[in-house]
């Protein structure tokens, strides 16, 4: 895994673990749902993504408007970031 992919992964697990309770940490996984099995509304996913475009130096408008109403996992996020930070 490069450098880039590596940050993105690790500012992703950063900026979750911030929101998710602590007894749903240990379902942390590419695979978990936000609301189903985090716990995380819609409130918090705005907070959350906000603050991982700080951590990336990124904006709103680098992202698709449609890409962003497909995420609801932690590994679809994940690969959001990725795919916007790869050399075009």
């Amino acid at each position: 895994m490069n450098k880039i992919m590596e940050n993105v992964e690790k500012i992703v697990i950063n900026n979750l673990k911030n929101v998710v309770k602590k007894e749903r940490w240990h379902a942390l996984q590419d695979s978990s749902r936000f609301k189903e099995d985090l716990s995380i509304d819609s409130l918090k996913m705005v907070s959350v993504f906000s603050n991982i475009m700080r951590d990336l130096k990124m904006s709103i408008i680098d992202f698709d408007d449609a890409e962003l109403f497909q995420i609801h996992t932690v590994g679809e996020l994940k690969n959001l970031f990725k795919r916007s930070l790869e050399p075009k």
